[in-house]
């Protein structure tokens, strides 16, 4: 399939969507207003038969964050395209993460953001902000997003390469996600580019410097990055204590109290580096379940095909050792509209809804084995929910309480009421010329080139099982709180200027681990896209690297100009701006 004149750019991105059959390489893209074509040149794996055309801004991930960076670039006059791996939008915000983390406190929400919570919350019937949402009601909020501002969306397409010459991306290689589908690939051209993806594949094959894991406390001076106390190290900033999550002693042997007989499954090893030290481990990951208690809109639990009871041994003896009282004494479960739920780990137990110690090779992983590890989650999952539904080891009122609960036949309706995304609560970081730390975060050194607020605590769930002294020990639980809302830096979301000057990034931000443990809220998310967004409109009209806008330019922008040129409902005049 070609581009030709009788096509329109969008029958065109309509038909890959749908994956229609392809016939070698296309490029994609429409007249960008920073690029001159005669200095553009394909050469090698980059020609092609389609026609050579451009768009302003391709955005790769249609995340919460990469959603509101196509609207408001799209707002300001752009030609965007909007690439999402997946089949659905919105990331977590519509793949099981209902209950947002504001923290207690949404004053640091504004903008796009701000507002897509009163559209939920107009949705509801409310005129106030809504927190608590379903995950269908949020991905069609999202859609009214794209429609306004019609933007063009290629589904079921991810990154292979990107073309560079000298520090400017030139164009991304992308090819079918789906099983079964074309195995050609095309190739899209762009001014500028935002990789709004969780994992950062477009910034890592952009060459732009990134890592992985925990920092040493030494590099930046910083308390609770490194490896942690064993347990949960949780407080006030400055004053924190630790609390196991194993309050009852649980052997982790296989043959209890014989070493030798090695590791029941689900621990990761025996010990810890020293405290403060760094490693290249990442905090757990798990599905957020919508579930709901409302017997006609259930679908029942099922046994997974590679079941296997003694994966939950260690679970087993726990509820020996101390039986919950309740399914909450296992999982967060907050309280949803139309009696469902949304079902998170929860912090204070040892063996909940996360896969601890299983994903360390995820974010790096190539995608066939990020697939197995993504699938070892959902079986992991499923398997702890039937075990708990099921096995006679777990104590009978909560086998009976659990089967009180089930699936929604209304949500996630291609995949059985299962959840689309993986909560990757951290992969890649950004590393450029500056790196948010715990020190702008909890106030120490302010910023001064703010352009999204955060307020969450310093924040990370366990990364690792091990054992400590012969017992059972979670480490890397940490939630530091007492600290004011901090401004989020515009140098954090853009790489190194000898590196890449047309890419903006604002997920995978320039931070430390336990920075990134407050800023990775789905909420700030959307700011920082919307960031992007103004950044990337000016980008292309200045024809400027990113790195050279001015950034009180954007802060004008996002303080007067939070809905992208459309009127701020009076009652919200005052909640809706960028308060920089």
């Amino acid at each position: 399939m070609k581009y030709n004149d009788n096509d329109s750019r969008r029958s065109f991105i309509k038909k890959l969507s749908i994956s229609a059959p392809l016939v070698g390489g296309i490029l994609v893209g429409n007249s960008c207003t920073s690029d001159n074509n005669d200095s553009k040149k394909d050469s090698g794996q980059w020609q092609n038969n389609g026609k050579s055309m451009y768009f302003d801004t391709l955005i790769y991930g249609a995340t919460s964050a990469g959603v509101m960076a196509a609207y408001c670039a799209s707002q300001y006059g752009l030609n965007v395209l909007l690439v999402e791996p997946g089949r659905h939008i919105g990331g977590m915000t519509s793949g099981g993460l209902g209950a947002t983390d504001t923290g207690g406190d949404a004053s640091y929400i504004s903008g796009l953001s701000h507002e897509f919570y009163l559209r939920i919350g107009h949705y509801y019937g409310n005129d106030l902000p809504a927190y608590r949402f379903e995950p269908h009601v949020a991905e069609s909020i999202f859609k009214q997003y794209l429609d306004e501002g019609k933007i063009e969306i290629l589904f079921s397409r991810r990154i292979t390469a990107a073309e560079v010459e000298g520090n400017r991306i030139k164009a991304v290689e992308l090819e079918y996600s789906d099983e079964g589908g074309e195995k050609e690939r095309i190739y899209v051209r762009a001014a500028n580019f935002i990789d709004a993806s969780y994992e950062g594949d477009l910034m890592a094959k952009s060459g732009v410097s990134y890592t992985i894991g925990r920092e040493s406390n030494e590099i930046y001076g910083e308390k609770y990055n490194g490896v942690i106390r064993p347990g949960r190290e949780a407080g006030t900033y400055g004053d924190t204590k630790s609390t196991s999550e194993w309050d009852v002693d649980v052997d982790p042997f296989i043959i209890p109290g014989k070493p030798s007989s090695g590791l029941l499954p689900e621990i990761n090893g025996i010990g810890h580096a020293p405290l403060g030290s760094g490693d290249d481990k990442v905090q757990a990951y798990c599905f957020r379940l919508c579930l709901t208690q409302n017997k006609e809109n259930q679908i029942p639990w099922e046994e997974p095909k590679d079941f296997d009871p003694y994966r939950y041994e260690l679970l087993a003896r726990l509820q020996k050792a101390k039986p919950w009282k309740t399914l909450r004494s296992g999982f967060n479960i907050p309280a949803m509209p139309n009696g469902k739920t949304d079902v998170n780990n929860y912090g204070l137990v040892g063996f909940s809804s996360n896969q601890v110690g299983k994903n360390f090779d995820y974010p790096d992983a190539d995608y066939v084995n990020r697939k197995r590890i993504w699938n070892e989650h959902i079986s992991y999952q499923k398997g702890l929910l039937w075990f708990l539904a099921n096995d006679d080891r777990v104590p009978v009122h909560i086998r009976n309480e659990i089967n009180t609960w089930g699936y929604c036949r209304d949500e996630f309706l291609d995949t059985k009421g299962w959840p689309h995304q993986l909560y990757i609560r951290e992969a890649r970081r950004m590393v450029s010329d500056f790196i948010m730390t715990e020190h702008e975060c909890v106030g120490h050194r302010p910023v001064k080139d703010g352009i999204a607020m955060g307020g969450y605590a310093l924040d990370s769930h366990v990364v690792q099982r091990i054992v400590v002294d012969g017992r059972v020990e979670n480490e890397g639980n940490f939630f530091v709180a007492g600290f004011d809302p901090y401004f989020i830096s515009y140098r954090s979301i853009v790489p190194k200027k000898e590196e890449i000057t047309n890419l903006l990034v604002p997920i995978c931000i320039s931070s430390s681990h336990v920075a990134f443990g407050s800023i990775r809220m789905e909420p700030v998310f959307m700011a920082l896209g919307q960031a992007a967004g103004v950044a990337s409109y000016l980008a292309v009209s200045q024809n400027k690297n990113v790195q050279d806008i001015d950034v009180s330019i954007i802060q004008k922008e996002l303080r007067e100009n939070p809905l992208v040129n459309r009127k701020v409902p009076g009652k919200f005049k005052d909640l809706l701006p960028f308060k920089g």
